[in-house]
């Protein structure tokens, strides 16, 4: 009883072993991944930066109340998701055209706009329709 199952381990093994040996390992990548992005302009950045303090500011000031899906706490990752979508490309040196900073922008205005929202009780995207941005943890 005991040879079906060793052969089969075997043969599992041998596949295995003869897959490494024959180039089916990961590519080697020169450079870091992503690549560096360019330089944005220094005003550009400065108003970025303060735009992605002034939506923390504004994401503290949410009242966090149950865990549920629909509480303002349950709701916080939509909001969450527009400060890490320009936060993270400013510290990790992640824009690749100037045209991302106006967008960037807009998804500050965006996120102000749900901060502000979610902390008077409101959140008019969670019913909408069509395509929606929403966040998750």
């Amino acid at each position: 009883m005991m040879r079906p199952t060793l052969l089969l381990l075997t043969i599992a093994l041998h596949t295995a072993a003869h897959s490494l040996a024959h180039g089916q390992t990961p590519p080697k990548t020169k450079g870091a991944v992503p690549p560096p992005g360019i330089a944005i302009p220094d005003a550009d950045r400065e108003a970025l930066t303060k735009g992605v303090e002034e939506l923390a500011a504004e994401i503290q000031k949410i009242p966090h109340r149950s865990g549920t899906a629909g509480s303002a706490e349950g709701l916080l990752p939509d909001v969450e998701i527009f400060l890490k979508a320009v936060d993270w490309p400013l510290k990790y040196n992640e824009f690749y055209d100037v045209k991302q900073v106006a967008s960037a922008k807009a998804l500050l205005a965006e996120g102000m706009a749900r901060a502000k929202a979610l902390q008077s009780g409101k959140s008019p995207w969670a019913s909408a329709t069509g395509p929606v941005v929403r966040g998750f943890r």
